[in-house]
């Protein structure tokens, strides 16, 4: 499960996060590919490349600096 393989630190900063970020994050941790996640979304490719891109970015605003492994698992484009 998502819980299991996820680190907390990284489940805490993912809840912080909208609704429609939250989803792109966990597509990509469940490993979609960004065509995949556009599809799901309903828009382009490169749009769901730049909502992913933002979602990071906000995502790393929440994860504290002290944890290591909690962002590569999400910055791997497809």
């Amino acid at each position: 499960t998502f819980e299991a393989v996820v680190p907390i630190a990284l489940q805490q900063a993912i809840a912080r996060l909208d609704v429609l970020d939250q989803q792109a994050i966990h597509l990509r941790l469940a490993g979609f590919r960004t065509s995949e996640i556009a599809e799901f979304f309903g828009i382009a490719p490169k749009a769901a490349s730049m909502r992913l891109a933002r979602a990071r970015t906000r995502l790393a605003r929440h994860i504290p600096d002290n944890e290591e492994g909690t962002g590569d698992e999400v910055g791997a484009q497809r």
